[in-house]
C-alpha cells in the first residue's frame, strides 16, 4: 500500500475535481435529436465561453483516466517486480539443487560416473588404457611379455 498511496491520492483529487466540474461548474444538457446541447453551470453564469468550458471538462476527464492508468501501472510494477525477485531466487535454488545432485551422483555412484566420463569422451580412453594395463599385467604374470 505504501507504494500506491500517492497514485491513490492523485486519483481521488482528479475524481473530486471532475465531479465538481461536471456537477456544478459545467452542467451540460445534450439535445440528442439535433446533436447539440447547452451549458447551464456556474461557469455559464459567470460568462465563460462554452468552448473553454468543454475543453476544461474534457481535460479533467482525461486527468481521471490518466490517474487510473498510473494507479494500475504502479500496482502492476509493485506486484510483478516483487514476483520477479522471488522468481529469480527460486530459479537459482532449483539450479543449485540440480547442480549439487549431479555432482553428488557423479562422485558417489560409480556406474553413473563411468557413463558421464564416457559421454565426455574421457571414460573410453581411461577404460581402454586400464584394459590394456590389466592385460599387460596378466601377460607378465603368465610370462608371455618380458621387461618393463
Amino acid at each position: 500500500m505504501r507504494t500506491a498511496k500517492y497514485s491513490i491520492l492523485q486519483l481521488h483529487l482528479a475524481c473530486t475535481v471532475m465531479d465538481l466540474m461536471i456537477t456544478s461548474l459545467w452542467i451540460f444538457y445534450v439535445w440528442i435529436p439535433s446533436s447539440s446541447g447547452y451549458s447551464v453551470g456556474l461557469m455559464s453564469t459567470v460568462g465563460v465561453n462554452p468552448l473553454l468550458q468543454s475543453f476544461l471538462a474534457f481535460n479533467t476527464m482525461l486527468a481521471v483516466a490518466v490517474s487510473y492508468v498510473c494507479l494500475f501501472e504502479n500496482r502492476y510494477d509493485a506486484v510483478v517486480i516483487g514476483r520477479i525477485v522471488y522468481n529469480n531466487f527460486l530459479m537459482i535454488a532449483i539450479g543449485c539443487n540440480g547442480l549439487l545432485t549431479t555432482l553428488v551422483m557423479t562422485l558417489v555412484h560409480r556406474p553413473y560416473r563411468i557413463s558421464v566420463l564416457e559421454m565426455c569422451g574421457i571414460g573410453k580412453k581411461a577404460e581402454q588404457q586400464s584394459i590394456i594395463a590389466v592385460t599387460l599385467l596378466k601377460m607378465r604374470a603368465v610370462g608371455v611379455v618380458s621387461g618393463g
